[in-house]
């Protein structure tokens, strides 16, 4: 007989090992979120207000004043933190409870959340072999005259923004930094997938489990 945390009575190894991997896995994910949007409270940037300013110019006072307000932010942030954290509670509940529909609902989503994930590396990638085509393809006069407005609102004192050539050459001297914010982007995604991946995996093992209820006993069922 297998003991373990919150008061749990396993007879099979098998089992024993997939509820602690999903209770791991959901507690590194729940700590994540915190800690990410403990990051983005403590950021004195508000950046959805500059985010809806830079898209509605000011055009519409009513969408963004609630996040002028202080409580904005925070409102906004919690409800997006609550929102986070329902996958990684519900494995961590189905795994302590032997809940299926929770297991069922952890696995789901996170092998959604890996296909996400995946096409988004595969976007990264076509960025970083856009960008190498972009100079050689613009160089050609009048190709790309979109670009001047990219350069609309940045200063430089060694490039002429106010120029075709000024403004491509200032573009492309900021690539290699490009390259190394999507090489760490890609990097976290690479292991995002890796991560929701072998939580799906282990929450549809643990759900197949948990189809033998005599696998598994809770305190409450045994009396321990």
């Amino acid at each position: 007989m297998v003991y373990y945390p919150f008061n749990m009575v396993f007879v099979n190894a098998r089992m024993k090992t997939l509820t602690h991997r999903v209770l791991c896995l959901s507690g590194i994910a729940a700590a994540l979120v915190i800690a990410k949007y403990v990051i983005f409270f403590l950021s004195e940037r508000n950046v959805l207000e500059e985010f809806h300013e830079s898209q509605y110019a000011q055009e519409d006072k009513v969408a963004i004043s609630i996040l002028e307000k202080p409580y904005g932010k925070v409102l906004v942030g919690s409800l997006a933190l609550i929102l986070s954290l329902t996958v990684p509670c519900c494995g961590f509940l189905g795994a302590k409870s032997n809940n299926r529909s929770c297991i069922c609902c952890f696995a789901c989503c996170n092998c959604c959340g890996g296909c996400l994930h995946i096409l988004q590396a595969i976007l990264i990638i076509l960025i970083m072999v856009g960008l190498g085509g972009v100079e050689t393809y613009c160089r050609q006069p009048g190709s790309c005259e979109g670009i001047m407005n990219a350069c609309k609102y940045h200063k430089s004192d060694l490039y002429a923004l106010d120029t075709y050539e000024g403004c491509l050459d200032y573009l492309v001297s900021m690539f290699p930094s490009a390259y190394a914010g999507l090489g760490i982007a890609l990097g976290l995604t690479c292991l995002a997938i890796c991560f929701q991946c072998a939580s799906a995996r282990w929450g549809k093992e643990l759900y197949d489990v948990l189809a033998y209820e005599d696998l598994c006993l809770g305190s409450d069922s045994d009396g321990v």
